[in-house]
């Protein structure tokens, strides 16, 4: 039989240190993956809009400002509205990976 990581755990390590580790590793990974799609969606929705803006550009064939500030407007708000929320998400890795960091190492089995 395999022992478990329970059984492996020197005397002074707990269960409740293992949970407290897999916590901390858990939240670091799905706050990194959640930043990067963010990040991802951000910099994919800016990509389309500014192309759509410069083939509005380029359909009209002259800089008419009222034509394009539509446009420009939705890549700021993508930008608006994707990017806090990716840095929030970086800042949680960063703390997860601070606070696991801070736990007592496990035995190598």
């Amino acid at each position: 039989m395999i022992p478990s990581q329970l059984d492996l755990l020197p005397v002074g390590h707990s269960a409740e240190q293992l949970r407290k580790r897999f916590f901390w590793k858990r939240m670091m990974w799905i706050s990194l993956i959640i930043g990067v799609i963010l990040m991802l969606a951000a910099v994919g929705g800016y990509v389309k809009s500014m192309i759509h803006t410069f083939s509005t550009l380029q359909q009209s064939g002259a800089a008419d400002p009222s034509e394009l500030a539509n446009d420009i407007s939705s890549v700021l708000l993508i930008l608006l509205w994707s990017l806090p929320p990716a840095c929030l998400a970086f800042l949680v890795s960063m703390v997860s990976f601070i606070r696991l960091l801070s736990l007592p190492r496990l035995p190598k089995c």
